[in-house]
């Protein structure tokens, strides 16, 4: 039996009842043990009713007043026979159950795809995890890892970007707040988006919709062959919205967009493409969008007025510890100093990191003057190390154990230099 074949039976029900003179909904309710709204609706036929002995009791109902009322038609008689429902009702029930069935699959289906993809949902990421500066530490007990956020003019322009998809880059100084305007950026969006940060580059052809792939310090990420990919991913139409969110230092992004030289090759055509009008400038000085939402962040966050007191306009460089990184890379004990300083020319002059401690003990010597290095100790290395790689206000040092996460490295460990401080070495 076609499972329409219920209604038609319940509309040729709604016609015999209004023929019997509308006998009260109350009536039937309570005789039913349901609402009288309940009974008008099932006899409109807008809601299925849950259970076959409802509809059962219905037609008995109506059977009974046409009875009562010596109504009863040879047709309302063949209409009330139960047989006749239970098919009916059962036909429909069936098909219902099987749409259901459908859906629940395909419902079931779209969230295993979902599971699948590359990343979490963007509210289960630690922004400390994705690179965002913790900021220093005064000493004050119940504050955030991270201060008070104060947008600035480039961060409506950016969540709107981010939100659309494409490629997008904040480009700035080190300790500008590229990562921690980036976070905030992702956070404003809403719970469809995922961030994947990549690892496995092999899990980028499985990229979604609404996903930030998040590239933090995007030149140690953009080879040719995940440039190309990446552009793919971008631009394909059934996988948007994706946007590609990348911080870097205006050096780096310089060396990967600026053109070849006329008969020289292209070393970078892929990533050059890929971040094309792409850029957002992060300046070095902190202007709020707002000056009263930086009032406030001061009355609220003592960091906040230490680093707006002390540093002006570079408060987001004072907040990663820099002052302090500064001072002793300036002024800390001379083997100190010089291990910074070490560390800093072998950066600019191109040497990977980490930093090995032998290259570190050959190097320094040559750094303090003669009058210093006559006063250095013989076991001066252990020392030095050790003061060069204080944490200050917070923060790691000017250098930085690294700390490989295999049980027994692979290779010799070292030792990373402080962001800030390479920038600075390149300069000076």
């Amino acid at each position: 039996m076609d499972g329409q074949e219920y209604f038609k039976l319940m509309a040729a029900l709604a016609r015999a009842r209004a023929g019997l003179g509308e006998p009260s909904n109350r009536a039937l309710a309570k005789r039913l043990h349901v609402s009288p709204t309940t009974i008008g609706e099932w006899l409109s036929g807008r809601p299925f009713p849950q259970k076959l002995d409802h509809v059962l009791a219905l037609v008995a109902a109506v059977r009974a007043e046409a009875t009562r009322r010596s109504l009863l038609t040879s047709e309302l008689k063949a209409l009330t026979t139960p047989d006749t429902w239970r098919a009916a009702y059962l036909a429909e029930a069936t098909a219902r159950a099987r749409v259901t069935s459908a859906v629940k699959k395909r419902a079931s289906a779209r969230r295993a795809l979902a599971n699948a993809r590359p990343g979490l949902p963007v509210r289960r990421w630690d922004p400390l995890v994705l690179g965002v500066h913790r900021a220093i530490d005064i000493g004050t007990a119940g504050l955030d890892s991270l201060p008070r956020y104060v947008p600035r003019a480039h961060d409506v322009d950016l969540q709107r970007r981010v939100a659309h998809g494409g490629v997008v880059v904040l480009v700035g100084g080190s300790s500008t707040g590229k990562s921690r305007a980036a976070w905030e950026a992702v956070r404003s969006l809403d719970g469809r988006w995922r961030l994947w940060r990549p690892g496995d580059w092999a899990e980028l052809d499985q990229v979604g919709p609404h996903t930030v792939i998040w590239l933090n310090d995007a030149h140690q990420h953009l080879s040719e062959e995940h440039a190309e990919r990446l552009a793919a991913v971008v631009s394909d139409p059934e996988r948007s919205p994706v946007t590609v969110l990348a911080t870097i230092w205006r050096e780096d992004w310089t060396a990967l967009t600026a053109d070849p030289l006329q008969g020289e090759p292209d070393p970078h055509p892929w990533a050059r493409g890929l971040l094309a009008d792409a850029e957002v400038e992060i300046p070095s000085t902190f202007t709020p969008l707002d000056p009263d939402d930086l009032t406030a962040a001061i009355e609220t966050d003592p960091r906040l007025a230490r680093a707006y007191t002390e540093a002006g306009r570079e408060v987001t460089q004072y907040l990663a510890g820099v002052p302090a990184l500064i001072k002793m890379y300036r002024h800390g004990p001379v083997m100190a100093r010089a291990l910074i300083a070490a560390a800093m020319d072998a950066r600019r002059l191109g040497l990977a990191e980490p930093l090995l401690p032998a290259f570190l003990a050959e190097a320094a010597p040559g750094y303090p003057t003669e009058a210093e290095w006559l006063a250095v100790p013989d076991d001066w290395l252990d020392g030095a190390l050790a003061e060069a790689c204080r944490p200050v206000r917070g923060i790691p040092g000017p250098l930085r154990h690294r700390k490989p996460r295999t049980r027994k490295p692979a290779a010799p460990t070292g030792y990373l230099l402080a962001p800030y401080l390479e920038q600075l070495g390149r300069g000076e």
